[in-house]
């Protein structure tokens, strides 16, 4: 696991990620009122592009992870599309990694993906420069379509 200030835009967008983030946890049992068993360390949320805000992500699940594998999920926040936005400059110092699941849990998940997708879509111009790779390594950390020389 490293802090995710390094990693990458690839790394972000239209992602799943595994983020250890107890303050966030706290928010959605106070705030939302999900409720939470106490062994939960963090968070698997969807990255995505915010022309505002940069890179943002939507919270899919509470988790438990251990050793590199989340071993128990708590679905509140997608099932009652909780739209808490966090940005990526509030949790750059926070440390996380891309998660690859089992495609049979996957699947409770796409629906909202989609959803989030198609909100945030804005152009196929803008659609296009974010697929290209080859200006990565310019790409400013947390606003992805602004380039850094």
């Amino acid at each position: 696991m490293t802090k995710l200030k390094e990693l990458t835009f690839r790394n972000f967008y239209k992602k799943l990620l595994f983020i250890e983030d107890t303050n966030n946890l706290n928010v959605l049992n106070k705030g939302y009122g999900i409720e939470i068993d106490g062994d939960e360390n963090g968070l698997l949320v969807y990255g995505y592009v915010d022309q505002d805000q940069g890179i943002c992500f939507n919270i899919f699940s509470i988790v438990k992870e251990e050793d590199g594998e989340i071993v128990k999920y708590n679905d509140k926040p997608v099932e009652e599309k909780i739209n808490h936005r966090i940005r990526l400059s509030d949790v750059q110092d926070l440390r996380g990694y891309e998660v690859e699941l089992d495609p049979d849990i996957l699947e409770r998940y796409v629906a909202r993906a989609m959803e989030l997708n198609e909100k945030f879509f804005e152009s196929e111009s803008k659609d296009a420069l974010r697929y290209n790779m080859q200006i990565d390594q310019y790409r400013h950390l947390i606003f992805p379509d602004d380039l850094e020389c």
